[in-house]
This record gives C-alpha cells, structure tokens and sequence, in this order.
C-alpha cells in the first residue's frame, strides 16, 4: 500500500511512516494492533487518523512518540530515522514532538502540583530560554492556554476535567514542540468543554505554527479540525484524502457507514423514510487484531461484500484528486 504521495504540496513531508508495524505478543499468537501503515503529515497542517476503538490508532500516535517499539516499516521525521535510539537524540527528538494525552486526570501525577509538573519537564530538558525563571515560564505556559499564574500551586484534583486537559497542553507546549500528537484530546470531556478545548488548539496551532496529528473516533470533530483524514481499520488504512471531499463522497463502505454514524439535524424524519441519508450499521464488533482475515479485512462487516473479497486483499488505488481507498469496488470520488 502507498498512500504518501496523494497531498499536492510540494513541501517535504515532516513526518512520514511507510509500512509501520506494531506487533504485540498474545496467547497463542499476536495481535497485529499496526500492520503496514503509511501516512505523511505536512508542516502546519492538521491530520485526523479516525475509527473505531481497537482500530490501532492510538499506537500509530504511541509509535510516533517513541512509546512503543516498531515491528516492521520506516517512520521519518525532518527526514530523518525516528525515533532515534540513541537517549540523548530521543531527549532532542521529544522537544520536538510531544503528545496530549486521552485521559486529562491519568496523565498528571497527582501527588505533583501542576506548577511542579510542567516545571520538571523544563528541568529535564534543560529549558531556560531568555534568562526568565521556570517559575515564571510556568506562569507563562499556564496562561497561554486560558489558566491563572497563580494555580501553580493546586493540585490535579482541584481542576475540572477541562482545565485538567489545558494543563496537560501546557506541560507538550513547554518543549516548544514543532508536531504534537493529540491522542483523543477530546473524548472524556463534556460537549460544551469539547469545543473550547477544540477552539484552544486551532488558536495554538496558528500562533505557534505547530503541525498536529490528531487521533480520535468523532469524525465530526476531526472535520472541524483537520484538512485530511486518514480512516483506518484493523492496523491498516482504509482510505485518504481531503476532508471536505472525503465527507462529501466516502469510496470505502466503512468510511461511507461511518459518516452515516454522525448525528445530523438536517438528516429529517422523511430522509430516513425513504432511505435517503439512511444509517448503515455495521454486523458485529471489530474483529480480534490477533486473527488472520484472508482477503479485505473488512469483508466480515461490509454491507458490500462480495466473493472477491473473502480471499483477495484489495490494492491500495487513487480514485480522485488526493483521494486513495483500499476496496476492490471503491465508489469514485465526487
């Protein structure tokens, strides 16, 4: 599968994986949770990596960072092998690409005051920039992300989980990262937080220039952040492209049933009726990463199935501008 070459632009991607495996070792077998994924994020731009819990998303995103060994393929960041082996080149290599993690309370000591927190991440990597104190970077980070200087001394459990997840931006931001994995950033929030949260890392990304890859199953959340998607499936990428066309016209039938998941108030009662903008649910649960599928390892849910794919894996092919899809009947893009 090649998808690296479908974006356009003529900059020099700043982050590319060609066939990147991650491989767990399992009771009678293993669980292939990344099993040959390419993908390529730009400079300053917003890659949402989609699908559904189990899909191995969130280790393509531990990957990049260097939490999880690889198996198989080559990742490259500013052309160069990542992550490095080398301790004193990873510690180079995480001022450079940090990550905010799923779970805002997890993610925090809580015997750790939150000033203390950030603060050790400027003490490890040496950080004192412009003669200014690590009491006063702290103040500095903390606001930027729309919290008071003075909640240095607080605690994780004296923050909501809103604040708690800015909190845990400041502490990526405090490296100066050029790429920040943002692992379902979201997700445990409420709704009304979610967009603040959403709003805070677009105004981010603006003034810092930052490149993000960001991971989560809300696809309506990726629209509102992303300018391409890649939508993946059981370690493997399903189908690529730009946002807006993608949503417009889906070539996969697991990204086509996945849009027709998100909750729409123009969808009416008459649409469903007549089966217009009708939902398509998917049979079953994603199957075990630790099972061989012969053929399209999408075949056993696919409300388009046919005996093709029950023994032959489809090719990865482009079926428009931008646009890649691995399906042997992939609808055109429109």
């Amino acid at each position: 599968m090649n998808t690296v070459n479908l974006d356009s632009s003529k900059d020099i991607p700043l982050l590319e994986a060609r066939g990147l495996a991650v491989h767990y070792p399992a009771q009678g077998g293993v669980v292939r949770a990344v099993d040959g994924v390419d993908f390529s994020v730009f400079p300053r731009e917003c890659i949402g990596l989609v699908g559904e819990s189990g899909c191995g998303k969130t280790t393509v995103g531990n990957a990049v960072i260097g939490l999880v060994p690889l198996q198989g393929g080559t990742l490259q960041f500013e052309g160069r092998k990542a992550p490095p082996e080398d301790r004193a080149a990873l510690m180079a290599y995480r001022r450079r690409v940090q990550m905010v993690f799923q779970d805002p309370f997890g993610s925090l000591n809580p015997r750790m005051s939150i000033g203390r927190a950030i603060g050790e991440v400027l003490r490890i990597h040496h950080i004192n920039r412009q003669g200014d104190s690590i009491e006063e970077r702290v103040a500095g980070l903390l606001q930027s992300v729309g919290l008071e200087a003075d909640f240095v001394n607080r605690y994780p459990h004296e923050f909501s989980g809103g604040q708690r997840q800015r909190i845990g931006i400041a502490r990526a931001l405090a490296v100066d990262p050029v790429l920040l994995v943002a692992d379902e950033p979201v997700s445990a929030l409420d709704v009304s937080v979610q967009v603040q949260i959403l709003n805070l890392l677009r105004d981010l990304q603006a003034q810092r220039n930052l490149t993000l890859l960001f991971v989560a199953h809300d696809l309506a959340v990726v629209r509102y952040m992303c300018s391409r998607v890649y939508v993946m499936y059981l370690g493997r990428i399903m189908e690529c492209g730009p946002v807006e066309s993608l949503y417009r016209s889906p070539s996969h039938p697991y990204t086509e049933a996945l849009l027709s998941a998100v909750p729409d108030v123009g969808r009416g009662l008459e649409d469903r009726r007549s089966g217009k903008n009708r939902r398509i649910l998917l049979k079953g649960d994603v199957p075990s990463a630790a099972r061989v599928i012969p053929g399209c390892r999408f075949h056993t849910r696919c409300h388009r199935v046919q005996a093709i794919c029950r023994h032959t894996e489809p090719a990865w092919r482009l079926v428009g501008p931008g646009r890649g899809c691995a399906c042997h009947f992939a609808l055109p893009a429109g």
